[in-house]
């Protein structure tokens, strides 16, 4: 019912596409300190899992802790 209002339509849009262009911006921001972790060049890989598989996020959230948990015991 609130889809059907445009300009309830349209605020969902822009929110939509500011969302994404945080998202992009932290990925950015974390591409710029792979120099100091290796493991970040997995936040692409993520990304690109999370868009095309539509995959849960909390599966990506929980291995991102598992992976996180592994790498600061081994390291």
């Amino acid at each position: 019912m609130l889809q059907k209002n445009a300009h309830f339509k349209s605020f969902l849009t822009g929110l939509k596409y500011a969302s994404l262009a945080l998202l992009v911006k932290v990925v950015f921001d974390l591409f710029s300190l792979i120099g100091l972790n290796p493991l970040l060049i997995l936040t692409p890989l993520a990304f690109w899992i999370f868009i095309k598989t539509q995959l849960n996020p909390s599966w990506l959230i929980l291995s991102g802790g598992i992976i996180g948990n592994l790498s600061g015991t081994l390291l």
